[in-house]
């Protein structure tokens, strides 16, 4: 036969997986991949190589029909463009549901459906007070999990992050049971290895969250999973609880420092309500100045100062942006970052519904706030960078340079004069910053300088929240005690 050409023997014409070359004088057939070896042996550049394993032609594998005069590929079965399909029509679905809450401002919702959210508050807000007093050193984030779901049994409720977002959680609530949590685990388990190969790959859980409330420490922002880690002197712990009760979400969230062990006794009304408020009050006192607990105190504090600061902006014809610029103006005022990523959201008969609330922004942007409005502001500061990643989990969100993080939150009705917290706890009061009145215009104007609008609207919504309070509730606790369970 005639020679190869130099330029088909030097470089080989190259073939798609599914195509056929000729190199040369040469045929070659074979799967996709670098080399092959079949039945019938190797084939090689000017020879053939043939059987189910294929050959090599100058280096070059190929298969499918032969191509004359080019490469060829085989038509592409409409079958195989289900998977694809499918893909792209949950992301849509996805897409639309996240514009829906992105974009929508929302609805009033009934006085009948905010005395149900106000109860389901209530009982938010007891059973986070109880679980803070259990925040100690060698307790674990499952611990009060089990105590939590405990006490949801006893006040015929339930909880609302558990199983959100599983592709079967809803339908069969798999953690629930011994051998579904362990499925669950292991197949997201996987599927967090697969995610640090592919990082564009969506976490997909199987079962959805896996636990009744989100437990976050130092680092971690939200959406902490509860694990078996022990608390350790010094953490700061991300309490987040979302109760349904009668049909209704309440939800609400607290940031604990986990100091030495006082030997209190396990459901004391009295040391869960100051418990409730130990982070904040650690850079005032408790902790040695320049220590890691006093600068962890010091973020809970503001944190929680941007909270009520968020509250007192929220008012009939107000705007979203009103909120976020009290909470980021505060914020960066004290030298620290707010978190984009994550924000507040409406509540009613669902978890998560229209409107977003986001904690940056200008005054008077965003959707105008209505009477009968019921939603969360929960701000999420952090000492370094505000970037976020998810951990392996699919689900714990953490700061990505690892710098310590705080969230508070409250669920607020949009009252004709201002903001009424639905999700109040025992013997809670507002930040000592703002309870006097020289001190919080001191703070408020160096927080906002030339702002004096924005100052006086803040001034008299936080007034107006002392004034609230001026009655705290009672100290006893609302909610039953769990019996004991070992499981």
């Amino acid at each position: 036969s005639a020679p190869s050409s130099p330029l088909s023997a030097g470089r080989p014409r190259r073939a798609t997986a599914m195509g056929r070359v000729r190199s040369g004088g040469g045929e070659s057939s074979g799967s996709s991949g670098s080399k092959g070896h079949g039945a019938s042996g190797r084939g090689a550049a000017g020879g053939r190589g043939g059987g189910n394993g294929g050959g090599i032609a100058g280096g070059v594998v190929g298969r499918g029909r032969e191509s004359r005069g080019g490469l060829g590929v085989e038509p592409v079965s409409w079958r195989s463009t289900i998977p694809l399909i499918l893909t792209f029509g949950a992301l849509a679905v996805a897409l639309a549901l996240a514009a829906h809450e992105e974009f929508s401002p929302g609805k009033p919702q009934s006085s009948s459906d905010v005395a149900r959210i106000a109860a389901a508050g209530r009982l938010a807000a007891d059973a986070i007070s109880e679980l803070g007093v259990r925040v100690r050193p060698g307790v674990t984030g499952k611990d009060l999990d089990r105590f939590l779901r405990d006490v949801l049994d006893v006040a015929n409720a339930s909880a609302a992050p558990l199983h959100y977002g599983g592709f079967t959680g809803g339908l069969f609530r798999p953690a629930d049971w011994d051998l579904g949590r362990r499925i669950c685990g292991a197949f997201d388990g996987a599927v967090g290895s697969l995610r640090r190969l592919l990082p564009g790959l969506p976490p997909l859980p199987l079962c959805g969250f896996p636990g009744h409330l989100c437990i976050s420490v130092n680092k971690e922002i939200c959406h902490g999973t509860p694990t078996r880690r022990p608390f350790c002197v010094g953490d700061l712990v991300k309490l987040d609880v979302a109760v349904r009760k009668d049909g209704f979400i309440g939800d609400t969230c607290a940031t604990f420092l986990v100091a030495a062990d006082t030997g209190a006794a396990d459901g004391d009304g009295d040391g869960a309500a100051a418990s409730v408020e130990a982070a904040a009050a650690a850079s005032v006192g408790g902790a040695a100045s320049g220590s890691r607990g006093a600068a962890a105190g010091r973020l809970a504090e503001v944190a929680r100062e941007t909270l009520f600061l968020g509250i007192a902006a929220v008012g009939p014809n107000r705007t979203i942006g009103d909120i976020g610029h009290a909470v980021e103006g505060h914020a960066k005022a004290e030298g620290f970052q707010v978190v984009t990523a994550f924000g507040g959201h409406g509540v009613g008969r669902n978890f998560h519904e229209p409107p977003r609330i986001m904690h940056t922004g200008e005054p008077g942007e965003g959707h105008r706030l209505i009477e009968g409005q019921v939603f969360t502001i929960e701000p999420m500061l952090t000492e370094g960078s505000a970037l976020t990643r998810v951990e392996d989990d699919g689900w714990t969100v953490v700061t990505r340079d690892g710098s310590l993080s705080a969230q508070w939150e409250h669920t607020v009705v949009v009252a004709a004069l201002g903001a009424s917290i639905l999700t109040p706890r025992r013997g809670e009061a507002l930040p000592p910053r703002l309870e006097e009145a020289g001190a919080r215009r001191r703070l408020l104007d160096a927080s906002f300088p030339n702002e004096v609008a924005f100052v006086e609207m803040l001034d008299s919504g936080v007034q107006r929240l002392g004034q609230l309070w001026s009655s705290p509730r009672a100290s006893e606790s609302r909610i039953g005690t769990p019996a004991a369970r070992t499981d």
